[in-house]
């Protein structure tokens, strides 16, 4: 992991709830509640951002899937552990794709 997160755990729930956590206390520094209407993340990436970019220190993207759609959503984590949403819209990506049966990797 990056010097930017070294002492932070990013937890990520089922549903796409993010929590920070202190990696020696576990004391919850920061929490972003997802609205996913029943969407279950199917993959989610964490991209430390070293050096610093725009005050950020990390990108975490999440991937979702419903029963009718795929779903994006981009988050930023800043140099407070605050966490803000940079993007979220429905994407069009098969669902062969999302389920790994693909060879797309």
């Amino acid at each position: 992991m990056s010097d930017e997160l070294k002492d932070k755990i990013v937890a990520l729930s089922c549903a796409g709830d993010v929590t920070i956590l202190d990696s020696e206390s576990l004391d919850t520094k920061s929490n972003w509640t997802t609205s996913s209407d029943g969407q279950t993340v199917q993959y989610a990436w964490l991209l430390p951002m070293s050096p610093r970019t725009l005050q950020t220190k990390a990108f975490m993207i999440v991937l979702y899937s419903g029963t009718s759609n795929t779903h994006l959503r981009i988050l930023a984590i800043d140099e407070t552990d605050s966490i803000s949403q940079v993007k979220d819209e429905d994407i069009e990506l098969p669902f062969e794709v999302i389920s790994g049966r693909s060879a797309f990797y």
